[in-house]
């Protein structure tokens, strides 16, 4: 049973302190382990947690970067496998970050460089270290696990700091409140405005960094006969207005809706002839099934196959909750992201790891994965062509796409809503039509 979470929300914020290990270009001997050490000093934190984590970049060339096992030690003791390596990759470039934003494991298999950000293989940083002081000597242990290739380690570095939120808006604080009582003057429509500006008063800008709120972040409602014209104040009277501040909203698609509609462009299912891909009535999950119906196996035919890709048209971050149900000894699920150009940005299992044993079962959720325009996130059910009473289920579901801003919304504090009284008058000159009878 497989019980995963994955949180890919995030990167590393740009005020990241980093210290570079020492014995670039040391030589990692066949079959063997070589420490490098940095020394920390300095920090702005002296304590690691969620707002101070470490993360680590390694940039290792070796003829069989499979063979690479990578431990980091803290001054304080405590270990964390960062990479377990898997014998199977003849590529020689390893260049990559680990941390807790990583975008899961490091995917491993043949002609695969491991270049990208990943999360540690043996639990987070965080976990691991928390509540640790991390000054310090650290110490990276470079582990090559088999004979008959070696490499050089070039580098790397270890950086301390506090995640950056995609979603993280920009606060700015006002101390403001509504002018009490207002008189307006109607136009020739018995009609009037009510601008922000002409019914609050205040500071604009407490923390003093010149951005000045502006009317835009206000809505005013007029209570008279018809709210709904919001600021437009209807005929003459007494009346009450109403100002709430404009928070920001970002735009979320749920389930598979919208552009993610599977009756639209960006939903490729490809199924073999004993499979099925069925989204439920509301669109909020989708099943794969495989049961193949031949006498005879015909292992890793596609007649049992069934994938889903999801193709995005512009930069966010999405998040599934995933199911699956494996039946048969050669069956597997997979999930994979792919940029434009095919090179694999996440996978899960690892390189789309087959299942051993007569069924495997595994849940978890994938939160806040980043994608860009053109990315392809694809969900495959592998069958293994055998005859069965029962079939293989792959369930996704919880499926969310947020878009990214292309800057940090204004959020408004020290703000709630308001109201005041608005007294409008007709002042228009009476006419006169005609000329009046002689009396």
């Amino acid at each position: 049973m497989l019980m995963l979470t994955i949180c890919c929300l995030g990167s590393f914020a740009l005020t990241a302190q980093t210290y570079s290990f020492d014995g670039a270009a040391t030589a990692i001997p066949d079959n063997g382990q070589v420490d490098v050490t940095v020394t920390v000093a300095g920090t702005d934190e002296d304590v690691i947690g969620d707002e101070f984590q470490p993360a680590i970049f390694v940039d290792i060339s070796h003829s069989w970067v499979g063979d690479i096992e990578l431990i980091l030690t803290s001054p304080e003791g405590t270990e964390l496998l960062v990479t377990r390596g898997l014998i199977g990759n003849s590529n020689d470039v390893m260049m990559a970050t680990w941390s807790d934003q990583g975008l899961g494991f490091a995917v491993t298999g043949n002609s695969v460089d491991i270049v990208g950000s990943y999360m540690a293989e043996g639990g987070t940083f965080v976990d691991a270290f928390g509540g640790e002081n991390p000054n310090g000597t650290w110490t990276m242990t470079i582990v090559d696990q088999n004979s008959f290739d070696t490499g050089t380690f070039n580098g790397g570095t270890l950086t301390f700091a506090a995640p950056v939120d995609p979603l993280a808006t920009d606060m700015q604080e006002i101390n403001i409140a509504a002018t009490g009582n207002i008189n307006l003057t109607l136009n020739d429509e018995c009609q009037g405005l009510v601008i922000p500006e002409m019914v609050l008063t205040g500071d604009f800008d407490v923390d003093g960094d010149d951005f000045v709120i502006g009317s835009e972040f206000f809505t005013v409602t007029v209570m008279d006969n018809n709210p709904a014209n919001g600021p437009i104040v209807d005929g003459c009277g007494t009346f009450n207005y109403r100002v709430d501040a404009n928070q920001p909203a970002f735009e979320i698609t749920s389930g598979f809706t919208g552009d993610f509609d599977p009756t639209g462009g960006n939903i490729t299912i490809t199924a073999g002839e004993f499979t099925t891909a069925i989204f439920s009535a509301d669109q909020q999950t989708l099943v794969l099934t495989s049961q193949a119906e031949v006498s005879e196996p015909q292992f890793f035919m596609p007649t049992d196959n069934v994938s889903a890709s999801v193709q995005f048209v512009e930069e966010g971050i999405v998040s599934f909750s995933f199911d699956a149900d494996i039946l048969g000894t050669n069956g597997f699920n997979d999930i994979a992201l792919v940029d434009f150009e095919g090179n694999i940005l996440f996978e899960l299992p690892e390189g789309g790891s087959q299942f051993g044993g007569e069924s495997e079962k595994g849940d978890g959720v994938i939160s806040g994965l980043p994608v860009s325009a053109g990315n392809v996130l694809t969900f495959a059910l592998i069958g293994d062509n055998e005859m069965s009473d029962e079939a293989s289920v792959f369930t996704i579901s919880d499926f969310e796409f947020i878009v990214l801003p292309l800057e940090a919304p204004v959020e408004i504090t020290g703000f709630s809503t308001t109201w005041g009284t608005i007294n409008a008058e007709d002042k228009t000159a009476p006419s006169i039509d005609g000329t009046p009878d002689d009396i």
